[in-house]
């Protein structure tokens, strides 16, 4: 597991600046921040902390990407496997994508 390797480094570096590792205080109504209940501080820092930065992480990478799936759905049309079955409406997005760089 990764997140195991960065707990442990991250236990190192407190133990060299002689910092305990703690939950952090939990409030009974908490409004701006996740409150997921955990028992050991490191429950809490993969719940709180990893899964969702991983999970932003893949937002990110999907927002980016997905804008891009047509042109590449597009590029592929020119491949000679899809070329004959392809039309000239399946390639558009491709061709407005990169006129700009044809000029």
């Amino acid at each position: 597991m990764e997140f195991n390797k960065i707990f442990l480094k991250s236990l190192s570096l407190l133990k060299i600046t002689n910092v305990e590792m703690a939950l952090p205080r939990i409030t009974g109504r908490q409004m701006q921040r996740s409150n997921v209940p955990s028992a050991t501080p490191e429950e809490y820092y993969r719940r709180n902390m990893y899964l969702r930065l991983l999970a932003d992480f893949e937002n990110q990478l999907r927002d980016r990407f997905d804008a891009h799936k047509k042109v590449v759905v597009g590029l592929n049309m020119l491949l000679p496997k899809f070329c004959a079955s392809a039309s000239l409406s399946d390639i558009d997005d491709a061709v407005q994508f990169y006129l700009g760089d044809c000029g």
